[in-house]
């Protein structure tokens, strides 16, 4: 069975085929409105066996070895943040066609049953279209190749190896937050899954000025150490390791 899983996503890795998709969803705030740069990253484990649990089937590739992209999002103070802007806008999976080895890599879509590029689609046509206005990520091929950039120049999981927080235990909050900000000196936001009574460490977001300075993410306090985080302060973290959930089907 998993060697045929494999041979799907190598072929995926190969194969792009020239696919225009319609964005629609046309927000009612204009595209240059917004603050701020959101940078999402996951851990692949931890999404496997959050998507587990809505019965899909999920499995990481073998060159899939570190934190991966969720998304790149332009945000708003206020947090409600534009979505599928200057409509009408497109996805055309041809203008990425030279980032798809890397972004198999380092964004990579886990979840079996979709077509590889829907993730992609999904981020650009809901996040991407608002940055239009920014000429860093301007257009497809600029805004899927700002985050492997960003992806590969803030390694998440050389950081939180430097920091002594490695896979396959249990930290508190405290402990990975005071990691994340010896790296970066900003705040930024911790989130979890709860499986069951098990807290797991899933989603880490650090934030960017406009012009992709690191900056506090927003509710997040500096001098006092005050962060965001949907994670138990009185529960260790669970971190769980790559190997084992690499093949996630059910």
């Amino acid at each position: 069975m998993y060697q045929i899983y494999f041979l799907l996503l190598s072929f995926n890795v190969l194969f792009v085929s020239c696919i225009i998709f319609p964005c629609g969803n046309s927000s009612a705030t204009a595209s240059n409105d917004w603050d701020y740069l959101t940078f999402s990253q996951h851990w692949p484990p931890s999404f496997c066996i959050s998507v587990s649990a809505q019965n899909n089937k999920c499995v990481i590739p073998s060159d899939v070895k570190t934190w991966t992209i969720h998304g790149l999002w332009p945000s708003l103070e206020n947090g409600i943040n534009p979505e599928y802007c200057y409509s009408p806008q497109i996805f055309n999976d041809s203008a990425i066609t030279p980032l798809v080895k890397q972004l198999n890599q380092t964004w990579p879509n886990l979840i079996l049953e979709n077509p590889f590029t829907v993730f992609w689609q999904h981020e650009w046509c809901k996040h991407g279209t608002c940055g239009e206005n920014n000429s860093t990520i301007n257009g497809e091929l600029n805004y899927f190749q700002k985050g492997i950039d960003l992806h590969n120049n803030l390694s998440l999981t050389n950081v939180l190896e430097s920091g002594h927080i490695l896979p396959g235990r249990n930290y508190s909050l405290s402990n990975i937050n005071s990691v994340l900000f010896k790296a970066f000196n900003v705040t930024t936001k911790v989130l979890c899954f709860y499986n069951k009574e098990q807290v797991v460490l899933q989603q880490i977001e650090i934030c960017y000025n406009m012009n992709f300075t690191l900056r506090n993410c927003p509710g997040s306090t500096q001098k006092r150490l005050t962060y965001l985080s949907n994670c138990s302060s009185k529960k260790d973290i669970y971190y769980p390791p790559l190997n084992e959930y690499r093949f996630f089907v059910h």
